[in-house]
């Protein structure tokens, strides 16, 4: 069964993570039309410590779990980071070494 974990970050773009669900879960609804058997798309949205994230644009997402819970996903989608994402590595500096551990194993 897929899975889609998608990150949120403060004051990322929302629509970086929601338009990519919406994609893929039509995809998911229009290949289930043709076979009910298929195990659905299942996804889930984290967060540092699971806490809501503020976007750009003002939105706050309610993520799911913390990334830290993240052990195995078919697909980890990033967010557009707005401006220098310099600063969300200055933010996050477990963020990188995460993002390798995650790349290193099966995904």
């Amino acid at each position: 069964m897929a899975h889609i974990t998608l990150l949120a970050l403060r004051d990322a773009l929302a629509s970086s993570l929601t338009l990519p669900l919406e994609m893929f879960t039509a995809a998911d609804h229009l290949a289930r039309a043709d076979d009910r058997h298929r195990p659905a798309l299942r996804h889930s949205v984290v967060s540092i410590g699971g806490e809501p994230v503020p976007m750009a644009g003002g939105l706050t997402l309610q993520p799911d779990a913390n990334w830290l819970e993240v052990r195995q996903t078919s697909l980890l989608i990033l967010p557009a980071l707005w401006r220098n994402p310099r600063i969300h590595l200055r933010r996050y500096p477990e963020l990188l070494p995460w993002l390798a551990e995650r790349g290193r194993g099966p995904a």
